[in-house]
């Protein structure tokens, strides 16, 4: 009993003598890691507060550049004397930047005047069917007036989105409605309607994200099957719309 109260009193004894110093290490332990996960917590912060500032700035800098590519583009338009030449040079312009990431579509079509003569050449360009004449399409290979006529619908359609209020966008809008409703010519081959459908595809989707009341109306005046080529890419029109689910539906139901 004697050896077994002597084992169990030494670990007393050792506390009762260095107490102090025990509890000396334990705070410093203690302090030493509160200061850690300050630091730590600090630099985690601090980088993060770096990265969100070298993104805004790598924003600020990419916009400057969009801008400043973006009012050279339409300088070298400004440059070709006023008339059908100018609206070539501004389609043509547009197509050569499109996809480039330092230019600035809306900007862009902001910017731009086009007038009504203009809107007239290029719809009478899209209702230039023999120059589809003959076409050998295959997916390796895609003429380039297909591709042309395919930017073109491009560029009218982005117009229209960026110059809400101009009088010109109505226009636009009117040739869209004129070519949904363009029967095909007789002597049109099989390549050219399956092209001609994919261009009214696009003119359907565009319509309905624009005005999608008279989409439904144009759709509606379509015959049955040419109404079930476009319907899909009239919903695809709906949903960039961001309708309610209620609204969406509706327009929907039109079309049934």
């Amino acid at each position: 009993m004697r050896m077994s109260f002597q084992f169990c009193s030494e670990p007393t004894v050792f506390y009762r003598k260095y107490r102090f110093f025990l509890i000396i290490f334990i705070s410093l332990l203690s302090l030493g890691y509160v200061f850690y996960r300050a630091r730590v917590t600090t630099g985690f912060s601090s980088s993060k507060e770096k990265s969100q500032e070298t993104q805004a700035l790598q924003a600020f800098h990419l916009a400057e550049r969009q801008k400043q590519n973006t009012e050279e583009a339409l300088q070298r338009i400004r440059l070709v004397p006023p008339g059908l030449d100018q609206a070539q040079a501004a389609f043509q312009i547009y197509r050569e930047k499109a996809s480039n990431v330092f230019f600035d579509p809306a900007l862009f079509f902001q910017r731009l005047i086009l007038t009504d003569q203009d809107i007239e050449y290029f719809q009478a360009r899209l209702l230039d069917f023999a120059s589809l004449k003959d076409l050998q399409v295959t997916r390796d290979n895609v003429p380039e007036i297909v591709e042309e006529r395919m930017a073109l619908i491009d560029f009218l359609g982005n117009y229209v989105l960026e110059k809400a209020g101009d009088s010109t966008t109505r226009l636009v809008v009117d040739s869209f409605v004129t070519m949904l409703i363009q029967d095909f010519p007789a002597e049109m081959s099989p390549t050219v309607k399956r092209i001609v459908i994919s261009e009214k595809m696009d003119f359907i989707r565009l319509l309905t994200v624009i005005e999608p009341e008279l989409a439904a109306q144009t759709l509606n005046s379509l015959d049955a099957k040419q109404k079930e080529h476009l319907r899909t890419n009239y919903y695809i029109g709906l949903k960039a719309r961001d309708l309610s689910e209620e609204e969406y539906q509706s327009f929907v139901n039109k079309v049934l």
